[in-house]
């Protein structure tokens, strides 16, 4: 078993053109476009290696997108985009920016991941939301699914719907939208973290980036892009909340 977050440099390494990178960053742009929050400034949380903020940078017109990463790693490849961003290395639940500064704030897999303290995290988001402004987030799904690929991903813990829903509501945030994504090939990726789980199979990180699997994932992510445009799905890997700053 890798140890925690030891397969994070597969996902930087894979920012630009990796299957999964490619049709999350899809996904989030159908939900990011429907709701017409995009102006002014943008922060990206966990920003990886920036391949989504410079996404956004360059086709958004008439915003500035500040991107942070907790990783050194992340924020150095980043760096090397020259996108326009602003780049910083910073933490989550402590943000170096003043309050109420921008008009949307976007954390994808960053409130589930170990050392993340949740409520902590979402206060120094309202913090820093104008009033009115919109917080995307995503977070991994079903409790029941946790193990081997999570702590190979730093994934600290996966939340229920009401859960999440919950705990927005908690900290100053009115739900718009909820849905679930990465659901077209989640049974059987299902089947194969349950086995991992149990002890029946082995993380094989080489699976990661295959040949096989990326066009499939750019495939089928992109197909939900399309449908989220218009509908939820309801179920999958993976849990968006689309929420407004009280």
């Amino acid at each position: 078993m890798s140890s925690a977050g030891g397969l994070l440099p597969v996902l930087y390494r894979s920012d630009l053109n990796g299957g999964w990178n490619v049709g999350m960053r899809a996904i989030t742009g159908s939900l990011l476009v429907r709701s017409g929050a995009l102006s002014g400034c943008v922060l990206e949380v966990g920003c990886g290696a920036g391949a989504f903020a410079a996404e956004l940078q360059r086709d958004a017109a008439g915003i500035q997108v500040f991107a942070v990463d907790v990783q050194r790693e992340a924020v150095d490849i980043a760096q090397r985009l020259d996108a326009g961003l602003w780049l910083a290395q910073a933490d989550v639940q402590r943000l170096p920016v003043a309050a109420e500064r921008f008009m949307a704030a976007i954390a994808l897999d960053v409130l589930d991941q170990i050392g993340v303290e949740p409520v902590l995290a979402l206060t120094e988001l309202h913090r820093v939301l104008a009033h009115g402004a919109r917080l995307f987030i995503r977070v991994s799904a079903y409790p029941w699914l946790e193990g081997p690929h999570d702590v190979a991903f730093n994934t600290a813990r996966r939340y229920g719907r009401h859960e999440i829903v919950a705990l927005l509501g908690q900290h100053g945030f009115e739900i718009e939208r909820t849905t679930y994504a990465n659901g077209l090939l989640g049974l059987p990726v299902m089947l194969v973290r349950l086995l991992q789980r149990w002890g029946v199979m082995d993380l094989a990180p080489g699976l990661y980036g295959a040949t096989l699997t990326n066009p499939a994932l750019r495939v089928a992510l992109g197909l939900e892009a399309r449908w989220l445009q218009r509908r939820n799905l309801p179920a999958g890997l993976s849990l968006y909340v689309v929420a407004r700053r009280r």
